[in-house]
């Protein structure tokens, strides 16, 4: 398989003169690339911040970057079982071999500059969803190899936390 973990897009789409469309050629011209080169390849993507219309902009009650992603070419990378959590949330879990599921996470929605702010404890329902996946996972035996763009840790440029206390540690709660 093949892992991508967000970025498609670049810096400053919100100051071009058609983000929204600019957007859609992006994730187009990037499906049809990675679909190209790779016919026979699992491709398994996270969204990043660049992705969305305005740096780090996810408004988690109208999360319409999910629905212009669904638009697009990205759709068809996605399984029928992937599309409605992805469209939701912008997260999914895909069964690989050897009962091991990788789960790809938004993880931009618990970044220290995601934008706008919110206040709830599980943006989008993604962790409760985690839990449920992360429970049937060890009921079954099986692994998981969890995925996202921003990871849940120090930056080594800053040195500063990526993700917001709160949820960093129910991320953490979770995991063990």
């Amino acid at each position: 398989f093949i892992l991508v973990t967000g970025d498609l897009s670049r810096h400053g789409t919100d100051q071009l003169d058609q983000p929204e469309e600019t957007l859609v050629d992006i994730f187009n011209a990037v499906a049809q690339a990675f679909k190209s080169a790779f016919p026979r390849s699992s491709l398994v993507f996270c969204l990043g911040n660049n992705d969305a219309i305005a740096d780090y902009y996810l408004d988690v009650d109208d999360p319409k970057i999910f629905r212009l992603a669904m638009n697009t070419n990205m759709r068809h990378i996605l399984a029928k079982s992937e599309v409605e959590t992805f469209r939701r949330g912008g997260f999914y879990s895909r069964p690989m071999s050897n009962n091991v599921n990788i789960i790809a996470l938004n993880t931009v929605i618990y970044s220290v500059n995601h934008q706008p702010r919110y206040s709830g404890d599980d943006p989008l329902g993604q962790f409760a969803w985690l839990e449920t996946k992360l429970s049937r996972t060890r009921q079954e035996g099986g692994r998981v190899m969890i995925v996202g763009h921003i990871p849940p840790t120090i930056g080594s440029f800053r040195r500063a936390q990526f993700w917001q206390n709160r949820y960093l540690n129910q991320y953490l709660d979770l995991i063990e």
